[in-house]
């Protein structure tokens, strides 16, 4: 028996531990409407008495009120959660490790997938479906740059899109679907699919790509690994148009004093100023200022990896299999939950003291955010040149 969501309907399913970790397979199970009998822990007096609408309860191995085709899921990390796995299985209960299952549980979630995958160690997942203004560029920049030992898959959150199907078809690429609108579901579906990967990228239907960023940013993760300090878990591009990367640009480029003169003092981090301020958009694309465009951005990048600043709007990162598994899979509460995986991976890093990291050497572009999609749509009618793929000496 594999750990699938259709296999547990028809269980009644206790959770062992009601830690974080617990509390997470609570929330995602009961949004898939999971029958939840309760949790189980070693010593009662140690937890809360209930968590959501389920009881805990201490374990007894004497006590038969657990059934041998009931199902234990173990959410307890680490050895000491594979002690508890062996304890029970000797009892003849029918158990599974939660982080062991994440491939199994998550590629069972109703989805559309049109599979063309290859075996390859990498894959880009591209979430698509909401800019179709932009697909033209976006895409053609990813079929220029893709790299030959990487998968690339679409995946379209809440929607089925027959044009990012052709898109894929034309480019021999997969394409995922799902009605439920739900980023991080979606990703959790897509990293499960390919969990041949070790190595998944991952990027917004408005992130611009450069020549040999795929590689160049492997390249960096791979140095930080082993030069740096730190334990590893995400690396990311220089996005100009970023909480995270904005200062850096300007003060590369001299334009910090002039910026803070227009829009008011900079900070890294999530003030709000870079994502709410429309005029911010094209300024960091190059209007009235002196920042060049992100081909020659990225021909003149700085072969340099910095613990990042503040929060990270992650429209583009890199990071290996074993960092999804080691935060249990991304949040799934049921709802659309937007920006909840940003918010999960920014906090994880913390948590975990494995900083999220930003290499220099990668330079890619962000089109937009939200408010500031309608000024960007005519800077890009007006300067097309900006975001159009060029021959390699026009950027020279």
């Amino acid at each position: 028996m594999n750990l699938t969501i259709e296999n547990l309907k028809n269980r009644q399913v206790y959770l062992y531990g009601c830690g974080i970790v617990g509390r997470q397979v609570y929330d995602t199970l009961n949004c898939m409407n999971v029958d939840i009998k309760g949790f189980i822990v070693s010593k009662k007096s140690e937890n809360p008495p209930k968590y959501g609408g389920a009881c805990v309860e201490e374990y007894e191995s004497e006590k038969a009120w657990i059934k041998t085709e009931d199902v234990i899921i173990v959410t307890i990390v680490g050895n000491s959660g594979l002690s508890v796995k062996e304890k029970l299985e000797k009892e003849g209960k029918t158990v599974f490790l939660w982080d062991d299952c994440l491939d199994d549980f998550w590629s069972s979630y109703p989805h559309k997938f049109i599979d063309r995958r290859k075996g390859k160690s990498k894959v880009l997942l591209i979430l698509a479906g909401y800019k179709e203004f932009l697909w033209n560029l976006v895409f053609e920049r990813v079929k220029e740059y893709e790299e030959e030992d990487t998968e690339i898959c679409i995946i379209s959150s809440g929607l089925y899109s027959e044009k990012l199907a052709g898109i894929a078809a034309v480019n021999d690429w997969s394409y995922l679907s799902t009605e439920k609108n739900n980023v991080s579901l979606i990703q959790n579906i897509a990293i499960a699919l390919f969990k041949h990967c070790e190595w998944i990228y991952k990027m917004d239907e408005d992130i611009f790509l450069t020549k040999k960023c795929l590689k160049k940013l492997q390249d960096a993760y791979l140095y930080a690994e082993k030069n740096l300090p730190y334990h590893m878990s995400v690396i990311a591009p220089l996005i100009p148009l970023n909480e995270a990367g904005c200062r850096r640009v300007l003060e590369k480029y001299g334009c910090l004093t002039d910026f803070e003169n227009r829009f008011g003092r900079l900070f890294f981090g999530g003030d709000g100023v870079i994502i709410n301020t429309p005029e911010i958009a094209p300024y960091m694309w190059g209007k009235d200022s002196k920042i060049p465009d992100i081909d020659k951005m990225s021909l003149e990048a700085e072969d340099k990896v910095e613990v990042c600043a503040g929060n990270f709007n992650i429209g583009m990162i890199l990071f290996k299999r074993n960092f999804w598994k080691s935060i249990h899979g991304l949040q799934f509460y049921g709802g659309s939950d937007f920006a909840i995986d940003e918010k999960q991976i920014n906090e994880c890093c913390c948590t975990y003291l494995a900083p999220l990291l930003v290499a220099h050497s990668v330079v890619v572009g962000h089109f937009s955010f939200g408010a500031q999609q309608e000024i960007m749509r005519e800077y890009l009618m007006e300067n097309p040149e900006k975001f159009e793929l060029r021959c390699e000496n026009e950027t020279m």
